[in-house]
């Protein structure tokens, strides 16, 4: 804390009374510099905006005809009383009480089309029945939600919002609303939120939640991993889009692997969201491992830098494309197929020498580099384990055209 620095005059009186009269004492004015010591600096005073205020906030709400079942804020959250902003004298941030509401758990809140451009004043509340920020263009700062822990319904719709940090507390939700939002880029604020998979029969979604399409089309999301993606994997959180559209952990999470967003890239109708709301390699390899790549036109250099992720595959069509090489399927132990006919460029195949089970399709045999004859490709061509197909003709084992 920093001091302050008083500037003080210590008068220093040197009386002489060895027979001297009054007239005769002196006085000394001596200007001293004083710091005050830090256990007597003065805390600066709270400012009326974070101040906990729920006698005030009861009569206003009473004034304006609502919250009329409860007498106490406290027992806001208990009774699930409704509360809505409305004040015909004319509503401002100005013209609300100053405070916050002064408790942890409310009922229903309504603030729709007003003025308001905070919400300040919920700061301190962790639980709520149903939160209604609806048709407010000037609400631009919901950080008075940053305390939300437990809600059972958020519409948070046609605001002026850009993010979701507010809500990084918030843990659990059963139905949220988020679109009508057009600012909204960065979602990242909903990592935390984790609801459980319903365990009635047939399964339903624990949750749902709406978001517009736009609000997507940026990497601001949470991780895959993240509590949030868990549970939209695990179908405990059902995404909509616009258009009541469903949506997918693609669509709301970053991935772990650059081949996942390639592939859901694609809107191939094989691909992995097909199957599963994926985004994590773990999720393909336990649900989704098939996929569909076939007629894309696919180079090379359109493909991402990795390696294919998926060890143990169970199809992988690659059909009608233009590869030239397989370096990017050197991590591919087994499939139960893997189709590359239709590639008139592919003239190096090694980089299937550590495959050692399953079949794979070709249109041609004659490859400019191919796997070493000690290679686990071609001791399971030998062994069995691993059957070449060329133009749908399955290669003799002993066929020297593949493996030299």
């Amino acid at each position: 804390m920093k001091k302050n620095n008083v500037k003080a005059s210590v008068a220093l009186a040197l009386s002489f009374f060895s027979g001297c009269s009054l007239a005769d004492q002196y006085m000394f004015m001596l200007p001293v510099d004083i710091s005050l010591s830090d256990s007597l600096q003065i805390e600066k005073p709270t400012s009326p905006e974070e101040e906990d205020n729920s006698g005030g906030w009861l009569r206003y709400f009473h004034e304006i005809n609502t919250l009329k079942y409860t007498s106490l804020l406290e027992d806001w959250g208990s009774n699930r009383d409704e509360a809505f902003f409305y004040d015909p004298r004319g509503l401002s941030d100005s013209t609300i009480p100053k405070g916050r509401f002064g408790v942890s758990s409310i009922g229903t809140i309504s603030i729709n089309e007003t003025p308001l451009t905070h919400l300040n004043f919920m700061s301190g509340v962790k639980s709520a029945d149903i939160i209604n920020v609806i048709n407010n263009r000037g609400m631009s700062n919901i950080d008075g939600m940053r305390d939300l822990e437990f809600v059972n319904t958020l519409h948070i719709y046609n605001n002026n919002i850009k993010n979701l940090d507010s809500l990084l507390n918030l843990k659990f939700a059963r139905i949220i609303t988020l679109s009508g939002n057009p600012l909204l880029n960065d979602i990242t604020g909903l990592r935390n939120l984790y609801v459980q998979k319903n365990s009635d029969y047939p399964p339903h979604p624990t949750a749902t939640i709406q978001f517009d399409d736009q609000n997507l089309r940026h990497k601001n999301k949470p991780n895959a991993g993240s509590s949030f993606c868990n549970s939209v994997e695990s179908g405990a959180i059902q995404i909509y889009l616009s258009g009541w559209k469903t949506g997918y952990a693609k669509d709301v999470c970053n991935s772990d692997s650059e081949w996942i967003d390639f592939v859901h890239s694609l809107s191939s109708s094989w691909s992995w969201g097909r199957y599963i709301s994926v985004s994590t390699i773990n999720s393909i390899q336990t649900y989704a491992s098939s996929v569909d790549l076939s007629n894309k036109g696919l180079r090379n250099q359109d493909l991402p830098n990795s390696q294919y992720p998926i060890v143990n595959t169970s199809a992988l069509d690659l059909s009608g494309n233009r590869i030239d090489n397989l370096g990017f399927l050197s991590g591919v132990k087994s499939a139960i197929t893997i189709d590359l006919k239709g590639n008139p460029l592919l003239d190096d195949i090694s980089g299937l020498s550590g495959f050692e089970r399953g079949d794979v399709y070709f249109d041609k045999s004659i490859f400019a580099k191919v796997p070493v004859a000690e290679s686990q490709f071609c001791l399971g061509m030998k062994n069995g384990n691993v059957d070449v197909f060329v133009n749908n003709v399955g290669l003799r084992p002993e066929s020297n055209d593949i493996c030299k």
